[in-house]
């Protein structure tokens, strides 16, 4: 059995609430490319909707998992580490500290 899961965040933006950057979407499309490569995931897709990157993954693992959820956090907070280096709009604000 497959799950999809499709996790979203704002983590920055090019001019307000527009788009993430071209090199915010190519960290995401490099990190989830690695984890099908180490069968984390079958398959992917990383989209936005304005300025929420979101990544659509694909694998055998339940919508529980651990992993799933560990790999989309360790995404948005380097796809959030490029924005501040661009100096984009609202770099990690949609990632809570706690």
């Amino acid at each position: 059995m497959l799950t999809v899961t499709a996790i979203k965040a704002d983590v920055g933006s090019i001019g307000g609430h527009t788009e993430p950057s071209r090199r915010m979407i190519e960290v995401s499309i490099e990190r989830l490319k690695r984890a099908r490569d180490e069968r984390l995931v079958t398959d992917f897709d990383v989209t936005h909707t304005g300025d929420d990157i979101c990544l659509l993954m694909v694998h055998p693992h339940g919508s529980s998992e651990p992993q799933i959820h560990d790999l989309a956090w360790s995404i948005f907070l380097e796809a959030a580490e490029v924005a501040r280096g661009q100096g984009l709009y609202g770099a990690g604000q949609d990632l809570l500290v706690d």
